[in-house]
């Protein structure tokens, strides 16, 4: 019995030892390779990866709203104004260079004989966009309810500077702020059964696909997968360490478990709070506090996190760029090539819609260079 419980303390303690994105490596590819070898879904992968993935999203839309209205409201107008404009020089920086590298992207797209593909979803007309519709929240509480993100987006950066403005700001900031760590807590305990959850989604993944459809697919597969690894691990990651005072290896150690845990479940929206706080704590480290002045430029950097992060699901940054880099391979493949001449409409066009989801998105991109929807 003795010998029993020191096993278990033993596997217990080196298991907790292993940091929790490597656990979550290791999972997902025992997922994988158990899902390839046996082709059958084990009983309870299902219940298990639904149960994980609604967990997470359960308390991403809570952090969005709290930590923008927080952030905002506990900046002066001054100091608000001075965030707002780096975030957006720093963002709009960041969405060039990934708008370069998906553009140039087709160049690795080999000669392709043209594909005969019809479907009846090429004569149906596309989805008129409306913009002012996706961003004004005429009832905030549906926009929470349904997680409308960039309604509830906009209605937190309004309720921020609602309160900015407020002179007895103090207890409310403080009831939210303790409000928002609970959400933090709770949100910890989630990710402490993400091995588990990353485990059955990848299983489930391995076990369902079918290579018939990866084929056909390969050759975007194999072009995003080399763009993503050369943003996320080399480009991005060396502008952040010329302009910041990060290092490359504090970047990736921040990133992560946020990285792999949104690679698995294929969702950027249930990870921001995992990477608010870590960027919380990474500035807080490089910025050792002695003085009240320091103490509070500390605080006042460790509330830009809270403001860009959330904003930034809402732009089109990052990962929803890629929807562009499916319609100019889309448009190779079903013989419709989109010349170099037509990126500038695909960009003027394209990137307003990503401000929603590029899955609503999508149809209209691909119905702008007449290319069939079934594709998609």
């Amino acid at each position: 019995m003795t010998m029993s419980t020191q096993t278990n303390n033993f596997l217990s303690n080196t298991l907790h030892k292993i940091p929790l994105s490597a656990r979550i490596i290791i999972a997902m590819m025992l997922g994988l390779i158990l899902g390839g070898y046996y082709s059958t879904v084990f009983v309870g992968v299902n219940v298990l990866a639904n149960a994980f993935i609604m967990l997470l999203q359960m308390t991403a839309l809570p952090y969005i709203a709290l930590s923008l209205i927080i952030g905002i409201g506990s900046l002066s107008p001054i100091k608000a104004t001075r965030a707002i404009k780096l975030s957006l020089y720093a963002l709009a920086f960041l969405i060039t260079v990934v708008i370069v590298f998906v553009l140039i992207a087709p160049i690795s797209f080999p000669n392709w004989e043209n594909a005969d593909f019809y479907s009846l979803s090429t004569i149906k007309t596309a989805n008129e966009f409306d913009l002012v519709d996706l961003f004004i929240p005429t009832n905030p509480f549906f926009a929470l309810a349904n997680g409308l993100i960039p309604k509830v987006v906009l209605f937190s950066i309004f309720v921020g500077i609602g309160l900015m403005q407020v002179e007895t700001k103090k207890h409310a900031l403080l009831a939210l702020t303790g409000l928002n760590n609970a959400i933090v807590n709770v949100s910890n305990m989630v990710m402490s059964f993400a091995p588990v959850g990353v485990f059955c989604i990848a299983q489930r993944a391995a076990a369902t696909v079918n290579s018939a459809q990866i084929d056909g697919l390969l050759v975007y597969i194999v072009t995003a997968a080399i763009l993503v690894f050369l943003l996320s691990f080399i480009v991005l990651p060396a502008i952040i360490t010329t302009i910041t005072p990060f290092g490359y290896k504090e970047i990736l150690k921040t990133a992560r478990e946020a990285m792999i845990t949104a690679f698995a479940t294929g969702s950027f929206f249930i990870v921001i709070p995992i990477l608010v706080e870590e960027s919380k704590k990474l500035i807080e480290q490089i910025s050792p506090a002695n003085t009240a002045q320091e103490i509070r430029n500390t605080r006042d950097a460790t509330t830009l996190p809270n403001i860009i992060i959330p904003i930034s699901f809402s732009l089109p940054v990052g990962g929803k760029l890629l929807a562009l880099l499916f319609t100019l391979f889309a448009g190779w493949f079903a013989g419709s090539e989109v010349s170099a001449s037509n990126y500038l409409n695909l960009l003027v066009v394209g990137i307003p819609q990503l401000f929603g989801s590029p899955t609503v998105a999508m149809p209209n991109l691909l119905a702008l260079f007449n290319v069939p929807n079934s594709l998609f």
